[in-house]
């Protein structure tokens, strides 16, 4: 086979795949929309926490392929349930659903990009603070 036709089956597998995983990045939006009547964008920042586990096991550890893709399915589960049972359990006292969803949100989105530690925040002006 010629270098201009596995080129051109390689462009199209990761356009296939790139198109399946938007797919279901708009099925679970869709999802979680007819469940709750509420957009909640918390869904990206549960991928990358994954996306994250997954790099850091491949780079890090030097875990093989499929386990550090299983260490990212176990830890996204870990992550689900802990965050359903204690932030959901805190916050069920607040009367409207979308505001619950929108505070847990905005948690989980200040807690993955400044990682706890106060960093990755906007400062005054819209210079990043140090």
């Amino acid at each position: 086979m010629s270098d201009d036709l596995s080129f051109f089956f390689l462009l199209m597998s990761n356009g296939l795949l790139i198109g399946l995983m938007y797919s279901l990045i708009a099925l679970g939006f869709v999802l979680v929309y007819k469940a709750t009547d509420a957009i909640n964008f918390a869904q990206g920042e549960f991928v990358m926490i994954a996306g994250f586990v997954t790099a850091g096991a491949l780079m890090v550890w030097g875990a093989p392929l499929w386990l550090a893709i299983a260490l990212a399915l176990v830890s996204l589960v870990a992550f689900g349930f802990i965050l359903a049972t204690v932030v959901w359990l805190l916050l069920r006292r607040w009367a409207h659903f979308s505001f619950r969803g929108s505070a847990i949100h905005v948690g989980v989105s200040g807690a993955r990009r400044g990682g706890g530690t106060g960093r990755g925040h906007l400062a005054p002006r819209g210079r990043v603070a140090e």
